[in-house]
């Protein structure tokens, strides 16, 4: 079978199984079987996979076409320019929450020390990227879950830094404070929700997911940390659901901070930020 037989016959069963943009995540699968880019790939279309690359690409479609997410069937995706390891241990990075890092970056002047805590931070994508574009960041991550944090030391090692590491609930002061910034991208679907969720979501922790009732359990632990671990003109940044975004910054005014909002490329309420 060709190269390009295989991303044929890839697309198509993606399609059957009811997945979207088939034909880009068909690429994807093929060139990752076959070891090619994608200029690669329009060299070598006509080329047979080997039959280990085929016994491969077998494997990754089957897993694919039932509901097993991309990105953990690749292993790695990109973040913000960078490569992030990804598996079950974290919820997958995703664009939009790179916003979180560009607004972060916007806050920091270039070669002045800050001290940033990514809390709950999963893959470490959040904390990681603010480290890699500013190295002298004080950069702390902290996580409830011991896999999520196992997962982000493997990240931090894989990208050549060294920030520190805290095995740590939100609820609870936040070590090595006072910290010029928090930011974080909380667990915000109300339980109730979950299970309406699309089918790949079942592979995401389900604590990096459970907002609670309300979705905003989070938030409140967050707003409380303030007080005790942010510095006195220090901001917190934290992605938001769907129209949490009222919710969210009525919560973080009560304790009596400036609150704002930023939108994503489509225009939805994506980050809420507060300061005194």
């Amino acid at each position: 079978m060709t190269l390009r037989e295989a991303l044929q016959l890839t697309a198509k069963a993606l399609a059957d199984a009811g997945i979207e943009e088939a034909e880009s995540q068909a690429r994807l699968l093929v060139w990752h079987a076959a070891g090619v880019t994608a200029s690669e790939y329009l060299l070598h279309r006509e080329d047979a996979l080997l039959p280990e690359q085929q016994t491969q690409w077998e494997a990754m479609l089957e897993r694919r076409c039932a509901g097993e997410p991309l990105q953990h069937i690749l292993g790695v995706w990109e973040f913000a320019g960078l490569p992030f390891q990804v598996d079950s241990r974290a919820l997958i990075p995703r664009m939009e929450t790179e916003m979180l890092v560009e607004e972060t970056l916007r806050r920091m002047a270039t070669g002045v020390p800050v001290r940033i805590a990514d809390v709950g931070t999963g893959t470490g994508c959040i904390g990681l990227s603010v480290a890699a574009f500013r190295p002298e960041a004080e950069v702390a991550l902290m996580d409830l879950s011991p896999d999520a944090l196992a997962l982000a030391q493997e990240n931090s090692r894989r990208l050549g830094l060294q920030p520190a590491f805290y095995l740590h609930d939100m609820r609870e002061p936040l070590p090595g404070g006072p910290y010029d910034i928090l930011v974080s991208n909380p667990p915000y679907i109300p339980t109730d929700q979950l299970a309406g969720l699309q089918r790949e979501v079942q592979y995401d922790p389900r604590m990096a997911l459970d907002g609670g009732p309300d979705g905003l359990w989070a938030y409140r632990a967050l707003a409380e940390r303030m007080e005790d671990s942010l510095s006195a003109d220090g901001a917190l940044l934290v992605e938001i659901g769907h129209g949490q975004a009222r919710d969210v910054q009525a919560l973080l005014a009560s304790h009596g901070r400036r609150t704002g909002l930023c939108y994503d490329l489509e225009g939805h309420e994506r980050v809420v930020w507060c300061e005194k």
